[in-house]
């Protein structure tokens, strides 16, 4: 346990204390968020339990006190980063007052926004969009939100991300350094929801991997049933169609063995 945690749970002054300078430990707000963060991980029952008081201690501390933007660091990470991947919304409206926190990047290129994708939290990510994320913005393996919304099977959020054209436009086929792109993921993960949501805003269902896979095959692979019936109802012939590859047969006999189910 930290130097701060240890004396804030001992006594509810310490933050202040360390605050006004009479006792200088760690920058408070970001650790406290980071030990939230990993509670909601680690023991959801105790992240229940102490969401609104840590909630309400970071609140009052950034009414309090004035703060730069470096001083809502934790190494690579800020404090929106931990607030939007617990869900924390008025502490995240709060931290938005520091407009570049919005954009800032984790050592794996994760923004803020990256984070509440990732950990599934719908009233964060569209917090942060309103407030300007840029939701093409891809990590350093090229998975934007939407990448990563399908790749665990987040239909809703999926849907969110898909509601405002221009953003539909933007990153309904881009690929990830992989070669794949969103509806891959979705297809490969089996989430028929996410497969639905990129089909109806137009994702294009030929597109293939590198390995010359569609979506179709990847969902194949995987025995994804749901997904299949979802894409095959949608698909083309050039779709379905296989290549080349050594595992070309082995996918057609897949295929149709999940389409008679």
């Amino acid at each position: 346990m930290s130097w701060l945690a240890e004396h804030t749970i001992r006594d509810g002054s310490a933050v202040a204390e360390a605050l006004d300078g009479r006792q200088m430990g760690p920058k408070p707000v970001p650790e406290i968020l980071a030990g939230l963060y990993r509670s909601s991980l680690e023991a959801p029952e105790a992240f229940q339990a102490e969401y609104e008081a840590s909630t309400n201690r970071v609140l009052s501390i950034l009414q309090s006190f004035q703060f730069q933007e470096v001083d809502l660091q934790l190494d690579d990470r800020n404090a929106l980063h931990y607030a939007a991947g617990c869900g924390c919304l008025e502490v995240c409206e709060a931290l938005l007052r520091h407009p570049q926190l919005n954009f800032q990047e984790d050592r794996h290129g994760h923004t803020p926004l990256l984070w509440a994708v990732r950990h599934g939290m719908a009233g964060a990510m569209q917090l942060l969009l309103r407030h300007g994320a840029v939701p093409w913005h891809s990590d350093h393996r090229g998975l934007t939100a939407l990448h990563w919304a399908c790749a665990l099977g987040f239909g809703r959020l999926c849907k969110l991300l898909l509601m405002v054209p221009l953003n539909a436009e933007a990153m309904k086929d881009q690929r990830c350094q992989r070669g794949w792109t969103p509806l891959h993921s979705a297809a490969y993960s089996g989430s028929a929801a996410c497969c639905e949501h990129l089909l109806s805003a137009g994702a294009d269902e030929t597109l293939r991997t590198p390995r010359d896979w569609t979506a179709l095959h990847l969902a194949a692979l995987q025995g994804q049933v749901e997904a299949i019936k979802v894409l095959a109802s949608h698909c083309s012939t050039e779709a379905a169609k296989m290549g080349d590859g050594d595992g070309a047969f082995l996918i057609l006999e897949m295929l149709i063995m999940w389409l008679q189910q």
